[in-house]
């Protein structure tokens, strides 16, 4: 799926209403993403932070802005970091990631599954997700009286 890691993303993104093609659509964009993974999974968690914030607001012009962000970094970032299994650096992320996953309600999963369903696959179906249901298990077992 990820190829060379060089315009895989086929979604067209506009920066603004006047719908002016994004420079996401350029290679070299997607190559200076893929220059420092760490760089990037760093990134991709401080934009999962944030999404947990603005989960209530995806219709706004601010929002959809950020969903372009969010696609790029989040897609390009699991791709390139799953497939190519260096997890070792990476795993304390992983697990900040796994909280912030999991502090969504159903309704803002579901949104997050359909607009990013790629990465909603490799959520559910690796080692990511088994990490991300165990800490919801544990959080509900501490939480029992």
């Amino acid at each position: 799926m990820l190829g060379n890691g060089l315009g895989w993303i086929t979604t067209v993104y506009y920066d603004d209403e006047m719908e002016t093609p994004s420079k996401h659509q350029e290679n070299n964009y997607y190559e200076a993403l893929f220059t420092n993974s760490i760089d990037l999974f760093k990134a991709m968690d401080k934009t999962v932070t944030q999404y947990t914030v603005k989960i209530d607001k995806l219709f706004s012009p601010e929002a959809r802005r950020f969903g372009m962000l969010l696609t790029v970094i989040l897609e390009c970032t699991f791709h390139f970091i799953f497939e190519s299994q260096d997890l070792k650096a990476i795993n304390p992320m992983i697990k900040q990631w796994a909280e912030q996953y999991v502090k969504l309600g159903e309704w803002a999963r579901n949104c997050f599954d359909a607009e990013f369903p790629y990465m909603a696959s490799d959520l559910k179906g690796g080692s990511f997700h088994n990490f991300a249901f165990e800490n919801i298990r544990t959080t509900e077992e501490l939480s029992l009286p």
